[in-house]
């Protein structure tokens, strides 16, 4: 290890991330205990966990209950626009894709989703849940709502095999206008993480869309796809655009003025000057002062200084 003049634990998790950077330690390796780490090092087993722990929010480790900690899978770094066709994204990256239709069902739109997709409470909508799949590993799932009328006889293809995005370009021939995209994180309720295969409360990104015709205006698809935040993480690239500055306003920093203690305002320090002014009485007060100036030359007067000399 180089760097001695680091603390151990960053000499550790230096060593170990250098490890799997340079492909010695493959994902989904499995690290000696830390108790082997301690004794192998001659360090603590305190010294041994910090280093562990670091690697693993930096995401190059995970911890997996009751089994140990593992070298963890890359990450897949989506821009923020390709995620409106995982399957497309998946193969542009050479990822061994497959699909898994769980779900094709007819439901009532309830009020929310008539909101979202601008229908009538009560109308037909297709719901359909797929599982994506990178190199044999569930990732993906996919929950989407279409409106039965807008979509007619989805049923009668195969959703395993062939994009929704691009059944409704090629298909249902929509020219898309836009398309709202929130991200957020959510935990993994007990049926997602038996889905996804991920304990449950694993950490997910949630991405909620809604797809716009541009002809009609009118929605054509809301969908929820869950992430697993272990395979998967979104660029974004924001273009900047500089202010006008002569738009600009700059305000002067406000000077403090000391404010007048009274015995209302003050804190009981405070309360303590205004009761050795009582005492003293004014005249005596200044004749005091006048004979301290040559001690206080050079010096801010105040009534903290005429008292030091009393102390």
């Amino acid at each position: 290890m180089s760097g001695l003049n680091k603390p151990l634990y960053v000499q550790i998790q230096e060593h170990i991330a250098e490890l799997i950077l340079s492909g010695k330690l493959p994902p989904e390796s499995k690290l000696q205990s830390e108790r082997e780490f301690s004794e192998e090092l001659g360090v603590s087993r305190m010294t041994v966990r910090k280093a562990l722990t670091e690697l693993v929010s930096e995401g190059l480790l995970e911890r997996r209950h009751g089994s140990g900690t593992y070298v963890a899978r890359p990450r897949v770094t989506y821009e923020s626009n390709e995620l409106v066709n995982n399957l497309k994204a998946m193969r542009d990256r050479n990822l061994a894709t497959a699909s898994q239709l769980l779900e094709f069902s007819e439901v009532v739109a309830s009020r929310r989703l008539a909101e979202l997709l601008e229908v009538d409470i009560g109308n037909p909508l297709y719901r359909v849940v797929i599982l994506r799949f990178a190199n044999r590993v569930p990732v993906i799932l996919e929950r989407a709502f279409f409106p039965c009328s807008r979509c007619p006889d989805l049923e009668e293809w195969d959703l395993e095999k062939t994009p929704i995005f691009d059944l409704l370009v090629s298909v249902y021939g929509v020219s898309l206008s836009r398309i709202s995209q929130t991200v957020e994180a959510v935990a993994a309720n007990d049926v997602i993480a038996q889905q996804l295969r991920v304990e449950e409360g694993f950490p997910l990104l949630m991405l909620s869309r809604v797809f716009y015709n541009k002809v009609t205006g009118k929605p054509i698809e809301y969908s929820q796809d869950f992430l697993r935040s272990d395979f998967a993480r979104i660029h974004m690239e924001v273009k900047w655009k500089q202010p006008n500055r002569s738009q600009w306003i700059f305000l002067p920093a406000k000077k403090k003025k000391t404010p007048y203690l009274s015995r209302k305002e003050v804190p009981h320090r405070n309360k303590l000057l205004c009761d050795f002014v009582s005492l003293l009485g004014k005249p005596l007060l200044q004749s005091i002062l006048n004979g301290l100036r040559g001690e206080l030359a050079g010096k801010k007067t105040s009534l903290l200084s005429i008292m030091d000399f009393f102390v």
